[in-house]
């Protein structure tokens, strides 16, 4: 049987056996893809696999800021903890037992004195170190205050080049609204 052009399909000794300039886009199809059609195809896998890979490493970035935060409220709780036990004695200008500085512990005296596990990590998931801060105000007397505050001591970039002002907003946004930015001029 011989289909429009001269063709006969279908053969079972010559499944496309063909005749005639009628027949050459079914012998084409037969062959697979062209090169161009496969160059095409492999460059759109590779833009769409370069988008993904982005797209990856921004969540993975979040997450990391996501679990800064959550080391940032696990170090504010052991000192605030640390501030109520010694409240008399931080309202007094007295000394602290267990820190150096009374008005700046460290992360290595608020794991001795059990206010964090045994081996908490000394530095961020952000690759930051934190600073802790007691500020007293009008103290001693009746309206004293006492306002604990852990802060970072380097700003936030995950390539150490540019600061990351969008993970640091997730970072605070991860701390209910607890904390802010701030750039001192004097570190020390």
């Amino acid at each position: 049987m011989f289909g429009p052009g001269g063709c006969c399909c279908g053969s079972a000794a010559r499944p496309f056996a063909c005749k005639g300039a009628g027949c050459r886009s079914v012998r084409r199809s037969a062959r697979g893809f062209a090169l161009v059609e496969l160059i095409l195809a492999i460059s759109i896998a590779a833009i769409l696999s370069i988008y993904a890979n982005r797209i990856a490493v921004e969540q993975s970035y979040e997450s990391i800021a996501r679990a800064g935060a959550e080391y940032l409220r696990a170090v504010l709780g052991a000192v605030e903890a640390h501030v109520m036990d010694n409240r008399a004695a931080y309202e007094a200008g007295n000394d602290v037992p267990g820190v150096a500085d009374d008005l700046r512990p460290t992360l290595a005296e608020m794991v001795a004195l059990g206010r964090l596990r045994a081996g908490f990590p000394a530095v961020m998931p952000t690759r930051q170190t934190v600073r802790i801060d007691i500020i007293r105000t009008n103290c001693p007397g009746p309206t004293c205050i006492l306002q604990p505050m852990v802060c970072t001591t380097a700003p936030l970039t995950m390539d150490g080049i540019n600061t990351r002002h969008d993970l640091v907003t997730v970072m605070y946004e991860e701390l209910d609204g607890q904390g802010g930015i701030s750039s001192l001029l004097d570190p020390a």
